[in-house]
C-alpha cells in the first residue's frame, strides 16, 4: 500500500505547488475582483471568459445553500461548512484557480486558454474533488467560444487517452471490466504543457460496503489485476500551436512519479 499512499500524497501535493505566489486575497470590500472591470458583452481576458461559463459546469460544487460562483463573485461566505480557501486570478498568464472547502472535502477549479497560430482560443476547464475515504472525482472539458456560446471540443483537440495509455506494454491487457480508472488533468499556469494523472478506482474499506457491485468486480481482483501492474502514472501533453491540438509529449512511470514527490519533500 506504500505505492498507493505516496501517489495520492503526490497528487494532493501537486495541487499546491503548481501555483505561483499570485494568490488573490480579499480586498477591503471583501471581493476577489472588481465587477466594474468585467466585460461580459465583449470578453477581453480570462476572468471575463470564466464568468461566462455555464452554471452546470459547477454542479458538483453547488450544494443546498451554497453556490461557488456567488461566493467567487461576492467574495464572502457566511457558511462555516462551505467557503473558498484560495483564489488565483492571473490575467497575464490567462489562468484562474479556485480552491473550496465543502464539508471537509477539497474542491478545485482551474481554467485557462491556449492560443493557436490564428490567435484563436482553446479553453481548458477542470474540476478536481478530493473527498474523504478517497472517493475522488475529476473532470476536464476543452472548449471553444463562438457566437457567445461555449462548445465542447475534447475529441477535436485531445489525443486518444485510455487505459492502455498507462498500461505496461509487455503485459496483456486485463479484461475490459477491470479497465476502470479516472484521469486527472492539471492545467498549467505557466507554459502550455498539460499533465494527466492516472487514478485507479478506490473501494471503500468497509465490510458492509458494496461499492464493488457498481463495477461488477471484486476489489481484491482489481488490486491484483490492475493496481499492481499498470506502468505509467502520468503523461504530459504538449500544445501544438500550429495545428491547435495537443499531442503526447512524455510518459512517466509510477516510480518516476514517486521519485518526483520524494525529491519535492526533501
Amino acid at each position: 500500500m506504500l505505492r498507493i499512499t505516496s501517489y495520492v500524497l503526490l497528487l494532493l501535493f501537486s495541487t499546491t505547488t503548481m501555483l505561483t505566489s499570485s494568490k488573490n486575497q480579499l480586498d477591503s470590500k471583501g471581493s476577489y475582483f472588481s465587477l466594474k472591470d468585467v466585460n461580459l458583452k465583449n470578453p477581453q481576458n480570462v476572468l471575463d471568459y470564466f464568468l461566462l461559463l455555464p452554471n452546470d459546469f459547477f454542479s458538483e460544487f453547488n450544494q443546498k445553500g451554497y453556490n461557488i460562483m456567488s461566493n467567487f463573485i461576492h467574495g464572502k461566505s457566511s457558511l462555516e461548512w462551505a467557503k473558498i480557501d484560495d483564489v488565483v486570478i492571473d490575467k497575464k498568464n490567462a489562468f484562474i484557480h479556485i480552491s473550496v472547502n465543502i464539508n471537509e472535502s477539497v474542491y478545485y477549479v482551474d481554467f485557462t486558454y491556449f492560443l493557436d497560430s490564428k490567435q484563436e482560443k482553446v479553453f481548458g476547464f477542470t474540476t478536481r474533488i478530493f473527498r474523504q475515504q478517497l472517493t475522488n472525482s475529476f473532470s476536464a472539458i476543452f472548449l471553444e467560444y463562438k457566437d457567445k456560446k461555449y462548445y465542447k471540443i475534447n475529441g477535436k483537440v485531445l489525443p486518444n487517452i485510455n487505459f492502455q495509455t498507462f498500461w505496461d506494454e509487455s503485459l496483456k491487457l486485463p479484461e475490459k471490466k477491470y479497465q476502470i480508472y479516472q484521469l486527472e488533468y492539471i492545467l498549467p499556469q505557466h507554459g502550455t504543457t498539460v499533465s494527466v494523472y492516472f487514478h485507479e478506482i478506490y473501494f471503500l474499506i468497509d465490510p458492509f460496503d458494496n461499492s464493488h457491485d457498481k463495477y461488477g468486480i471484486d476489489q481484491n481482483d482489481y488490486y491484483s489485476k490492475v493496481i499492481t501492474k499498470y506502468k505509467y502514472g502520468k503523461i504530459d501533453l504538449s500544445w501544438n500551436k500550429e495545428k491547435g491540438i495537443f499531442s503526447f509529449k512524455k510518459k512517466y512511470t509510477i516510480s518516476e512519479v514517486e521519485e518526483d514527490y520524494d525529491c519535492e519533500c526533501k
